[in-house]
């Protein structure tokens, strides 16, 4: 065997050893049946070792946290294994007495970050409307979106792991701006290490920000943040294709603008809040101009349907990446493989 095809073996042995290293675990399907006991089951796309299931429950009109304790669930608790199919029971003594109307779900912990389950679109053509009798048909690659938008829970998790203070998080992709050190320019120059109205000194820190549920969506953020999430999480922010596909997909709309987890009669979370939660940042933005906020520096796209501004047509607007307010947050995508 001559050198060349030994040095191509072991390049490809490499490619492959670096698609695993980057594999992210995707829960979708999460079904829940409540009855004398909670019954909970799920798959997972492209499991890894060393993932953990934990429960986020909460009452529904207070958003008072409720915390389950270990010994009242049986099944895929706690750190679990590959296989094709999972599932948990939670007793009914496990939820206080004066228990109300509850919200309970799934959370998938991997490398210490925090998954929720996410939706499969598949790669096709969709239609949306744009303006009145005005049908815009999109399409797209199939994709994982989040269900949720990205919440606080979620967004500490990135602070706790020191994801402003680590340089490779805020490289920007060069597809998206011609600087792709910008953000971490910028992270420095204003020195950020938290969503707007946070406190690290509290407990929880975003205790006196607008949105401030811990299974809220985080807002207050740039454009710059939301981007280093993502790239921690090992996921991206939406393209303005993908979000207008899901913004097609989803029927689902809510006044409340830190609103809860809504289950369907099925027992199934559908999209939460594409229409009517929060406005949310993208990947898409302009090219850099003469006149941009600093070389190499863009404008970016976010959807600007929220709880405000919901009804159809699907709506977007353009502002610096440093721009942030109250009803501004995000979701996050993986590409299907």
């Amino acid at each position: 065997m001559n050198r060349k095809i030994i040095y191509c073996i072991v390049l490809f042995i490499g490619i492959v050893f670096q698609l695993e290293l980057l594999a992210v675990p995707k829960m979708i399907n999460v079904h829940i049946i409540l009855a004398d006991t909670i019954s909970i089951s799920w798959k997972i796309d492209d499991p890894e070792d060393n993932m953990r299931i934990e429960l986020g429950c909460f009452e529904t009109k207070t958003k008072k946290i409720i915390e389950i304790e270990e010994r009242f669930v049986s099944g895929d608790f706690g750190k679990i294994e590959i296989k094709p199919e999972y599932q948990l029971r939670i007793l009914n003594d496990a939820f206080p007495e004066n228990t109300g109307e509850y919200t309970i779900f799934p959370k998938l912990i991997f490398n210490e970050k925090i998954y929720y389950e996410m939706e499969l679109i598949q790669d096709g053509c969709y239609h949306i409307l744009i303006a009145k009798n005005v049908i815009e048909a999109v399409s797209t690659r199939a994709f994982y979106v989040s269900k949720f938008e990205i919440t606080n829970e979620q967004f500490c998790a990135f602070i706790n792991s020191d994801g402003y203070e680590i340089y490779k998080f805020w490289k920007i992709a060069k597809d998206i701006m011609s600087n792709i050190d910008v953000g971490w320019n910028y992270q420095g120059k204003l020195s950020m290490s938290k969503p707007h109205g946070w406190n690290l000194q509290n407990d929880p820190p975003w205790k006196e920000a607008d949105s401030n549920f811990q299974y809220g969506p985080v807002t207050d953020i740039r454009w710059f943040e939301a981007n280093a999430f993502s790239n921690w999480m090992e996921c991206r922010l939406p393209n303005i294709k993908q979000i207008k596909s899901v913004f097609s997909e989803s029927d689902y709309e809510s006044d409340l603008i830190y609103g809860n987890f809504y289950m369907d009669s099925d027992g199934y979370f559908p999209l939460q809040n594409v229409k009517g939660g929060v406005s949310e940042w993208l990947a898409s933005g302009v090219p850099p101009v003469a006149i941009s906020c600093s070389a190499g520096c863009n404008e970016m796209f976010f959807m600007n349907n929220n709880a405000d501004n919901s009804n159809e047509p699907f709506g977007y607007l353009v502002k610096c990446p440093l721009f942030r307010n109250s009803v501004l947050g995000f979701r996050i995508v993986i590409a299907a493989e």
